[in-house]
């Protein structure tokens, strides 16, 4: 076993800890609601693969969003990798779904809890160079002259 290239990443462990955090405290609202005095501000990387919002809602916020889950919000669902509510907007709703990654922050300020993830822009920031990067190296395949065939000999001839 090779050992100079190993290390421990104790930075992501802390962070996939905090991200179940959020989950259980999700998947507690799911099952009971969110009582008083609690409140659940999260924000997210709208661009994040993965994030489904109206249309409106990512052109109007590009980069990142808050939203709040204390009264007003339903139909919350809760899985491994993402959570789904309906808020409203504009006096109508719609469903929102964000995968765990994409979190930017938790906070809870009725009993002054709060969790950041940095490593989660970090990580958004390789994923979309890496897409920029594969999009460059897209290159236009050249034409095969050849077998390109030019109409005017099939074309009649005026006398």
């Amino acid at each position: 076993m090779e050992q100079d290239n190993f290390s421990i990443n104790y930075e992501n462990y802390m962070e996939q800890s905090l991200t179940h955090v959020v989950r259980f405290a999700l998947l507690d609202a799911e099952q009971r609601g969110i009582p008083s005095p609690h409140a659940f501000y999260i924000s997210f990387i709208t661009d994040y693969p993965g994030v489904q919002m109206p249309p409106f809602l990512k052109a109007k916020y590009p980069e990142n969003i808050t939203i709040v889950l204390q009264y007003e919000f339903s139909n919350l669902k809760v899985s491994d990798k993402e959570f789904g509510v309906t808020l409203s907007f504009d006096g109508r709703p719609y469903y929102i779904l964000v995968p765990f990654a994409a979190i930017l922050s938790f906070v809870d300020p009725g009993v002054n809890f709060a969790l950041q993830f940095p490593n989660h822009k970090k990580e958004f920031e390789r994923i979309m160079a890496e897409e920029s990067l594969n999009g460059e190296n897209q290159q236009e395949l050249p034409y095969n002259h050849e077998k390109i065939v030019s109409l005017d000999t099939f074309r009649k001839k005026k006398p």
